[in-house]
């Protein structure tokens, strides 16, 4: 399962406001494992930048969304 299809069912089961909710936490979620696993000189970081840039972006585009409703 792709981040867009976690986005899509959270959206359906929790809707708007705590899909924002969602996807501001788990990009700084993301975010500090990215800062610890640099932290220690690891080579392997996962995609863990990839999905903490996805997130962060999908929380400003619902943010959006959501200040128009």
């Amino acid at each position: 399962m792709n981040n867009s299809e976690i986005e899509l069912e959270l959206m359906q089961r929790f809707g708007l406001d705590k899909t924002v909710v969602f996807a501001e936490m788990v990009s700084v979620m993301y975010d500090l494992l990215y800062k610890d696993t640099m932290s220690r000189n690891a080579e392997d970081v996962c995609d863990y930048d990839y999905d903490r840039d996805w997130w962060k972006k999908k929380y400003t585009e619902l943010k959006k969304l959501q200040r128009r409703t």
